[in-house]
């Protein structure tokens, strides 16, 4: 019978400990998902990114230790974005998030472990007013997946990832241009790009219409039209003149990744795709999409991340379809907040 987990408090005379958990969970998670990069497989690697995690004064961590030996740890970073930034359209304004790097166990006792941690963090978050709690898993690592179902978490974001070195030929329906996107195309685009944030907000995602932050995503759209880069670049499709479609690619690591350890190398980020309501299911969005990767693989990328509410259920086809692969989630438990006043 193994001993007894015990919990203590993260400290930076853990790093060495739990960077080698950190790259031997990399390297099991490879093995089921090749895509995912090998940089962390390298405990030295691991250490330097899991120092920056632990650095950040936002942060709480704890370690698991059973006969002396670091078996897991978790760090969770409170976030509290301002109502006008754009992050507040995709995290609750008072959140904890464990990013990407945030938590690793080992794989076998990772369902106690992570359940465990978890124990022993949330009881402050709450005790601060933290409800709404983030964690972004790997597809792979099912067992922990499977604590954080326990624990009542449930996933509503996804990033999925496909490789562009070879793409399906599809031609634009007749009428349509497609084109780079300009910086006198935003005063076209931005109606359209109302219509991401209204269709969110229908059923069954029903995430609230939060026009705040419209300023700062207009003000995000027109650096990026009018200084693109080889990383960061609009496109745009045309009917008689008038912007029907609307994709944007931005270097890997854009506005809604969530910490280190961007989940591919050499990858194009596709922050945006939108078509017109009543040009939908006209093939616009498909030979968008393909002329983008299209230009990101001339630019010498080799994949293509996306990042969707999985409630959205027709984006979700839409990406499934095309070919990207499911290879994170972000798992989220939302607190009924009468604990606050409701408790023992």
């Amino acid at each position: 019978m193994p001993s007894r987990l015990s919990i203590i408090p993260f400290t930076r005379d853990h790093l060495d400990a739990a960077a080698e958990l950190l790259a031997v969970r990399q390297r099991q998670l490879r093995a089921h998902a090749p895509r995912l990069p090998d940089t962390l497989e390298d405990p030295a690697t691991a250490r330097t990114v899991l120092g920056r995690e632990a650095g950040i004064d936002t942060g709480d961590g704890a370690i698991a230790h059973r006969d002396g030996r670091v078996v897991g740890y978790l760090i969770g970073h409170r976030v509290m974005p301002t109502p006008t930034s754009p992050e507040v359209s995709v995290v609750r304004p008072r959140s904890i998030v464990v990013s990407r790097v945030g938590w690793a166990a080992d794989e076998a006792d990772a369902f106690d472990i992570c359940q465990l941690l978890y124990a022993a963090l949330a009881e402050q978050w709450v005790r601060e007013g933290f409800f709404a709690h983030y964690v972004w898993n790997p597809t792979a690592a099912d067992a922990a997946r499977q604590a954080w179902f326990s624990l009542g978490f449930g996933q509503d974001f996804y990033t999925g990832a496909r490789a562009i070195t070879s793409l399906p030929r599809t031609d634009p329906p007749a009428g349509i241009e497609l084109r780079l996107a300009r910086v006198d195309d935003l005063d076209a685009v931005m109606p359209l790009f109302l219509e991401l944030p209204r269709h969110h907000a229908l059923s069954p995602t029903f995430l609230p219409f939060v026009q705040e932050p419209l300023a700062g995503f207009r003000d995000f759209l027109h650096a990026t039209l009018a200084v693109p880069d080889e990383g960061n670049q609009g496109f745009v499709a045309t009917s008689n003149g008038r912007v029907v479609g609307l994709v944007t690619l931005l270097s890997p690591g854009g506005m809604l990744d969530q910490g280190e350890g961007l989940p591919i190398t050499n990858a194009t980020y596709l922050l945006m795709g939108i078509t017109d309501a009543v040009e939908r299911r006209a093939g616009i969005g498909q030979a968008l999409v393909t002329s983008a990767l299209t230009w990101a693989r001339d630019q010498g990328q080799t994949s293509c991340l996306v990042q969707v509410f999985t409630a959205n259920i027709h984006a979700m086809r839409f990406w499934l379809h095309y070919g990207f692969e499911p290879i994170e989630q972000r798992l989220v438990r939302v607190l009924d907040d009468r604990i606050a006043w409701a408790h023992a």
